[in-house]
């Protein structure tokens, strides 16, 4: 039998971790999408733009669909500019999958807008620093880690 999946679908990429399938023991994790670097600059913070955004869920979903069937659990990195077509990426998802074993890993950029659409579609939100690579690599280094710990102590 063949090990689940979790998904993660960013446009920024993940600390510590390259797009790709990840093995553990007892679950996989698959990173798709791309690793835009911080894009246009405002106040501090660097943005990626929306059509970038846009092209990295799209080249997450063709990932996606080679493993669909052993995928339970994913997240999804929702930033400022890249809202937009986060938030659509999202609304596909939880149409075709259901929403229940998606969470949404977000900056507080126009938090409102991304609670109310949490709760809209029942998605946890998992709330990041701008970019959330370092949020994504812990939550992946946490799974990966924690199987390891459950194998060791069997």
């Amino acid at each position: 039998m063949e090990k689940p999946i979790t998904y993660v679908a960013t446009y920024r990429g993940v600390s510590g971790f390259r797009k790709g399938l990840h093995e553990g023991l007892e679950r996989d994790v698959l990173i798709a999408g791309a690793e835009i670097p911080g894009g246009n600059s405002f106040g501090g913070y660097s943005f990626v733009p929306a059509g970038l955004a846009a092209e990295a869920y799209l080249e997450a979903d063709k990932a996606l669909e080679e493993v669909l069937g052993r995928v339970d659990q994913v997240f999804v990195y929702l930033g400022a500019q890249g809202a937009g077509p986060g938030f659509a990426y999202l609304q596909g998802l939880a149409e075709t999958n259901g929403s229940k074993d998606i969470s949404i890993v977000a900056c507080d950029c126009n938090y409102d807008m991304k609670q109310s659409f949490a709760g809209m579609y029942q998605m946890s939100i998992v709330w990041a620093e701008c970019g959330g690579m370092d949020t994504l690599g812990r939550i992946v280094d946490g799974i990966l880690r924690e199987q390891t710990q459950v194998a060791a102590t069997v």
